[in-house]
This record gives C-alpha cells, structure tokens and sequence, in this order.
C-alpha cells in the first residue's frame, strides 16, 4: 500500500540471503535449540552485547535485558523461518525493486556493518539517501539511540 507510506528508512534492511546470515542460522534450528540459545543470551546479555559489538554498560545491560525478556524463541524462529523465506525468493529483488520506484527510500547503516551490508547498486542509486552513522554496527539503535533518532529524524525532515 503504497499511498500509505510516505517515506521508507531501511536500517540495514534484507536485500539478499547474504544479509540474512543470523536469522539464516536460526531458521534451521529446532525450537528447543532456539529456546537454548534465548536463555543463553538472556542469562548474559553482557556477553550478546559484546558480541554485537556494543560496549556492555549498565544502560545498555537494562534496555538488552528488556529486549531479550520480551522476545519468545517462538517469535524468533518465526521471524527468522520468514525472513528467510521472503528473502530466498527469486523475485524477491523484483518487489523490493518496485519499493524503490512507490515511494522514496533511505537507506541507513553503521560505519562498523556497512561494508557487510548487501546493497546492490540499483538501490544505492535510487535510493533518496544512503547515510552512514559513525562509530556504530548493526544495532545502531542500542549503541547510540540518541544519534540514531536524530540520524532518522534529519533524513525524514
């Protein structure tokens, strides 16, 4: 639905199965094995952050802990079962494609990801904007959520 969108932000947004290495891993796992590695991440958040490349502080320990808390294995292994299916479909960069040409699309990514990010430069040309946010990965939004509001609200002003 085109007409209801104004503006589109892709924050390290799927472009191919490439992008999709952690929900690729999930996606093949069984919901026990899912289950295993939540509780893992949820009894060290610490360790997940660090792992995502984020300094592990008190604030950032709260807000992992919330995130963890408040996503069921369930919910993951949906979510990455899905990506993967939508992704993995060969006329999957068709529709993302006619994204670009509905409606105007910014792409955003941290300094520390972007390189690994799969953008194909069709969408780099058409995009409305590509921002690069310093001294950030993949989670942007965590690292430096003052930043990345402000990053979004420059790009949608």
């Amino acid at each position: 639905y085109p007409e209801c969108v104004k503006e589109i932000v892709s924050v390290e947004g799927n472009f191919s199965l490439k992008d999709a290495f952690w929900t690729s891993t999930i996606a093949k796992m069984t919901l026990t094995q899912v289950e295993s590695m939540l509780a893992e991440m949820q009894g060290s958040p610490e360790t997940w952050l660090e792992g995502s490349g984020i300094d592990p502080q008190s604030d950032k320990i709260q807000i992992a802990t919330i995130w963890l808390k408040h996503q069921p294995a369930s919910t993951l292994l949906a979510m990455a079962r899905s990506v993967v299916e939508v992704t993995g479909d060969p006329g999957y960069q068709t529709l993302v494609k006619t994204v670009f040409t509905s409606v105007p699309v910014h792409l955003l990514a941290g300094e520390h990801s972007a390189s690994g990010w799969d953008v194909p430069d069709w969408a780099t040309q058409h995009a409305k904007s590509v921002t690069v946010m310093p001294s950030t990965g993949h989670l942007m939004m965590l690292q430096d959520p003052t930043t990345f509001g402000q990053r979004v609200a420059e790009i949608l002003s």
